[in-house]
C-alpha cells in the first residue's frame, strides 16, 4: 500500500505523521484543531497550533512517499522520520519495538518512584510502626525455626563452597564472584 509521510510545522516546532490519503488526513487534522466538540481538540499538537497563529499559519507538506506491506510497517517508517527530525509536537511514539516498550515502562516506573520516594518511605514507615507488635510476636514464636533455617548448610552452585544458607545470596552478589568449577 502507498503511504505519505507528512510534516506540519512552524519555525522550529514540527509534527510528523503518515497517511494513505493525505488530503483527507489534513481535513481531519484541521477539524480536530478547530472543532471544540472534537474529542481530540485538546491534544497537545492542536493546542500548540491554536496558540501559535492557527491552522493556516502552519506549513503542511508531504516529505516522503513509499510502499509498505501493512500498518505495522507504516508505523515503523513514520517512527523513523519522527526520530530523525526531532519532532517536538509528536509526544507519542508511532511505533516501539518490544525492547523499547520495556525500556519506556522501566523509565516511567523510575520517574514515578523518584517523584514518590518520600511518600513511599513514609507509608512504609507507618506500616512498619503499625505492624511491629505483630512481627515481634511472630519472631518470638518462630525464633527456633528461623534459626534452623538460617544456619542450614548449603553449597554454592558456582564454587561448591559450603556456607550458611543466609550467607549464600551475599556470597553470590559480591564484587569478585566465585569461579564456577
Amino acid at each position: 500500500m502507498k503511504i505519505d509521510i507528512y510534516k506540519i510545522y512552524n519555525d522550529d516546532m514540527a509534527y510528523i505523521g503518515s497517511s494513505k490519503n493525505y488530503k483527507d488526513r489534513m481535513k481531519n487534522h484541521k477539524s480536530n484543531c478547530n472543532n471544540e466538540k472534537s474529542p481530540k481538540y485538546n491534544y497537545f499538537i492542536y493546542q500548540y497550533i491554536r496558540t501559535h497563529g492557527g491552522w493556516n499559519v502552519f506549513t503542511k507538506e508531504i516529505i516522503h512517499t513509499c510502499d509498505v506491506a501493512d500498518e505495522t510497517e507504516q508505523r515503523k517508517v513514520e517512527q523513523e522520520f519522527i526520530k530523525n527530525n526531532e519532532c517536538k509536537l509528536n509526544i507519542c511514539n508511532s511505533y516501539l519495538s518490544v525492547e523499547e516498550k520495556k525500556q519506556q515502562k522501566k523509565d516511567t516506573h523510575k520517574q514515578w518512584y523518584e517523584s514518590n520516594k518520600d511518600h513511599i518511605k513514609e507509608t512504609h514507615k507507618q506500616w512498619k510502626e503499625k505492624n511491629k507488635d505483630y512481627y515481634k510476636q511472630w519472631e518470638e514464636k518462630n525464633k527456633e525455626k528461623r534459626h534452623q533455617q538460617k544456619s542450614q548448610k548449603v553449597n554454592c552452585p558456582n564454587c561448591n563452597k559450603e556456607m550458611r544458607k543466609d550467607s549464600l545470596s551475599k556470597h553470590l552478589k559480591k564484587k569478585n564472584p566465585c569461579k564456577p568449577k
